[in-house]
């Protein structure tokens, strides 16, 4: 009886389905990245992220996961990952960087996109045109010193080291708490220019009542000085060995799929100018 037993619990063991491991996604309130119901996105595009549809292709795309978004600020964010234990979380885009990879391990690169821009009305271009270099670059700290072109950045944000020390020591900047006004500002006239990701002022645009068909837009962006003019984006997943072991589905669906679809996501909120530049820059082993 025993023996009899024995070999039927083997049995079960050998065809009862393995248990799925959780994942928990984390979503900032940020748009277009993540267009969240209380995180001020326009009503139409709820749930339409492109991160948020860099997410759900991953979920799709990996096998013996059970995956569960949810909503968290960054400060959150970084607080979960490095309090993970064994827990796995994950973020859908971000840019490592030597503190976060204490607690973050991440994909390979997902795709480029364009790194933060000067941006600028198209009718104040005359302001800006004095302070770009022969590749059509902006000067930061040049401008910071002109007074008649007014900027707005937002308050507490980590732009890049070059870009943070050039933007603390301007005494007359407008600061702006919410990542989401410098660009609004931007839009209503009340900025010559602002520092910000293009996807950023893209969205703010098309949420004003903008055309993402229209060959023409009010602003214009600029490299910056000193900046790489791409970022690659990866998915980071908290340091351990369950992180690990996802982040290795990862790789081989990235692998499996060189023609990226993922990155189309990203691509659709750029207008036609920084869209060409990103497909022109990326290699071409991820188009």
């Amino acid at each position: 009886m025993r023996l009899w037993a024995a070999i039927i619990l083997s049995t079960l063991s050998l065809t009862a389905p393995a248990r799925a491991e959780p994942v928990t996604w984390l979503m900032p309130a940020y748009p277009p990245a993540y267009m969240l119901e209380h995180g001020g996105a326009d009503q139409r595009w709820v749930g339409g992220g492109f991160a948020e549809q860099i997410q759900t292709w991953f979920i799709d795309h990996t096998t013996g996961y059970e995956s569960e978004p949810i909503e968290a600020s960054m400060s959150r964010i970084m607080a979960l990952m490095q309090s993970a234990g064994d827990k796995i979380y994950c973020l859908a885009t971000t840019n490592p960087s030597e503190s976060r990879a204490a607690f973050m391990v991440f994909s390979p690169p997902l795709y480029l996109q364009p790194s933060n821009r000067v941006i600028v009305r198209t009718d104040r271009l005359a302001l800006v045109s004095p302070y770009l270099d022969a590749d059509g670059a902006v000067d930061l700290p040049a401008l910071l010193r002109d007074p008649k072109a007014a900027g707005s950045v937002a308050s507490g944000r980590i732009y890049s080291n070059r870009i943070d020390s050039a933007l603390a020591g301007a005494s007359e900047l407008d600061r702006q708490s919410s990542i989401q006004t410098p660009p609004k500002l931007l839009l209503a006239g009340r900025a010559d220019w602002i520092v910000a990701y293009p996807r950023e002022i893209e969205w703010a645009w098309r949420a004003n009542g903008g055309d993402a068909g229209s060959e023409t837009r009010p602003y214009r962006t600029y490299p910056i000085v000193g900046e790489p003019a791409f970022i690659p984006s990866h998915i980071g997943c908290s340091k351990n060995a369950g992180g690990r072991r996802f982040i290795d589905q990862v790789d081989k669906a990235i692998l499996a799929n060189p023609d990226r679809p993922w990155s189309l996501y990203m691509l659709a909120w750029l207008d036609r100018e920084d869209r060409a530049a990103v497909e022109a820059a990326q290699p071409s082993e991820t188009r």
